[in-house]
């Protein structure tokens, strides 16, 4: 059975912690130099570009160095950035420095207590310096990491957080506090030697560590601290002797607790990683791109391969470790696991360039995660485990350069998708012409069938007609005989009535001439008018004779018999 307390020679994704110590090299130079400044400035802002190492100095260099020191105590402080998708809003900023000073604390001074009450940074700074005694001056460092994540948080709880550091920092006692201590020396309730240390002044150190796009963001604070960024350390990323030191000197350790034995890296295969790693723009070395590369060839090339010289040709292409590093993560797990696995890093773990903190609790019940994903995750170096301030596990991505490489995984598996998709597209088209062609050759070959079958019918059918209209035909020519003799007949009295409507109206037509040529004779009133006019009625009356119900020869009738009358002499 494999001893589990064997450990890697390289963290992989994740920064360097405390107990990597042993295996953090090709920092000497900046290890002295930040120690130096902290001891000289209370406050040092160390800023570098994501990937360059900052928490890997602090943690794995700097935390070390104090450790070997008998009067010096510190505080790692990190406040996650804020979200509220869990609907918890999590710890403020305030608060979680008040939960880390205060978690080492056993037992409180109860008389100091009884003068304050208030739950603050200096309060619980105090209650260190009560809990350690005056025997040696203790001088404390608060390591606040990632501290570009303050900023995520609303503004107020900013300047909170702003206002508790600076009650810390600049004054003996803050102003608040004065007045309780100050009463309760009056009453004669204040013990000597707690109103000592509660006037004697913590020697404090504050490093800030910051991503260099975020350095900005720290004037915000410059109100209360408005030294803020005096004192700055850049941490810069490795040049080529740092970064083969970081590269050759953990393969040389001894084998003792590491899961691989000794190796060894040709100078070809040093130069390859370099080169691949190494911006051809400034020619600097990105610490974690360095040491996902090492972890790499640590675990498939030494445990897998059994290799003990690393050469350029064992690497291969060592632009694609950073996506095999992600994908070979991904492909510990079942299809089922995997697919959850990526949802949670790919769409809640990481939006574009930032990362998100989650608990285990809230992963496990809101994505389905089961905890042994998150484990084998973990174990990966692809996701970090720490405990909050409240003591709960929280998970997030292990490095801001893993977040790269799951980025170009999440756009590969996004374009895998749409292929898909394409392609489905495509072969949905494809087998609906194929069902639309043979539906219409079935239906082809159907109606060739049917037009077959008609025929033959329609040839039976013709065959029986011939015999029946044979019988028939004789009957119809003697109806057809008969109907043209009726016929006949119809149109000769349809013509005589035709006849007579045009007779009809064409003495109606001659009448009404004649009517109008006596109406012209009385108008005009010449010449024998009266005779002529009567004639012309006359005339048109007699043309008409033989129509005597016709509403025209009343009217003739009636003109002319108002022209006989001895008084009337026009129409």
């Amino acid at each position: 059975m494999p001893n589990r307390n064997l450990i890697n020679r390289y963290p992989g994704g994740r920064p360097f912690s405390e107990d990597d110590s042993p295996l953090f090299f090709g920092r000497k130079r900046d290890l002295a130099n930040l120690n130096d400044l902290m001891f000289i400035k209370q406050m040092v802002v160390l800023f570098g570009k994501s990937g360059y190492g900052k928490s890997s100095l602090i943690n794995a260099g700097i935390i070390p160095l104090l450790k070997n020191e008998d009067n010096c105590i510190y505080f790692l402080i990190r406040f996650n950035n804020y979200s509220n998708k869990d609907g918890s809003g999590g710890l403020s900023p305030v608060a979680t420095v008040i939960r880390r000073l205060s978690e080492s604390i056993t037992t409180k001074n109860r008389r100091f207590e009884e003068a304050i009450s208030e739950n603050s940074f200096w309060y619980w700074i105090k209650q260190h310096q009560f809990a350690e005694g005056r025997a040696k001056q203790f001088k404390y460092f608060l390591f606040f990491e990632q501290f570009e994540e303050l900023f995520t948080y609303p503004k107020e709880e900013v300047v909170k957080f702003s206002e508790q550091l600076s009650q810390l920092l600049y004054s003996s006692i803050p102003v608040n506090f004065r007045k309780s201590i100050d009463d309760m020396d009056k009453l004669g309730k204040m013990d000597r030697e707690i109103e000592e240390i509660i006037y004697e002044k913590p020697e404090l150190k504050i490093v800030f560590s910051i991503r260099s796009d975020r350095l900005s963001q720290m004037n915000v604070l410059s109100t209360k601290h408005p030294s803020i960024l005096q004192n700055c350390y850049e941490l810069d990323a490795l040049d080529a002797g740092e970064a083969t030191a970081a590269i050759v000197q953990p393969a040389k350790l001894p084998k003792a607790t590491f899961k691989s034995p000794r190796f060894n890296y040709e100078n070809d295969a040093i130069d390859k990683i370099l080169n691949s790693v190494t911006n051809t723009e400034d020619g600097k070395i990105e610490t974690a791109s360095l040491q996902i590369i090492c972890r790499y060839v640590e675990e498939n090339l030494v445990l897998i391969r059994n290799l003990k010289n690393i050469t350029s040709d064992a690497l291969g292409d060592v632009t694609d470790i950073f996506q095999q590093y992600y994908e070979s993560v991904l492909s510990k797990f079942t299809p089922k696991e995997r697919e959850s696995a990526q949802v949670l890093i790919e769409e809640h773990l990481t939006d574009g360039n930032r990362r998100y903190t989650f608990t285990g609790d809230y992963i496990k019940s809101k994505f389905g995660i089961q905890q042994t994903i998150l484990d084998t995750l973990e174990q990966s170096s692809l996701l970090k485990k720490e405990r909050d301030a409240k003591g709960r596990y929280m998970y997030e991505i292990g490095h801001d350069t893993i977040v790269t490489a799951v980025n170009r995984v999440a756009e590969t598996t996004r374009e895998i998708a749409r292929d898909k998709a394409l392609k489905k597209k495509e072969d949905s088209d494809r087998q609906y012409k194929l069902e639309m062609e043979n539906r219409i050759a079935e239906q082809q070959a159907t109606t060739a069938k049917l037009q077959k079958a008609v025929r033959a019918y329609q040839i039976a059918v013709v065959s029986g007609i011939v015999a029946v209209l044979l019988v028939i035909f004789s009957v119809i020519i003697w109806r057809r005989s008969k109907n043209i003799e009726d016929n006949a007949f119809i149109q000769k009295n349809a013509a005589a009535t035709q006849i007579k409507i045009i007779k009809k109206n064409k003495a109606l037509h001659d009448a009404k001439s004649l009517m109008n040529v006596g109406d012209e004779y009385l108008l005009n009133l010449g010449k024998n008018a009266l005779s002529n006019a009567a004639h012309s009625y006359q005339s048109a009356l007699d043309s008409i004779k033989e129509y005597p119900s016709d509403t025209l020869y009343v009217a003739i009738k009636r003109k002319l018999h108002q022209l006989r009358q001895p008084t009337q002499r026009t129409p």
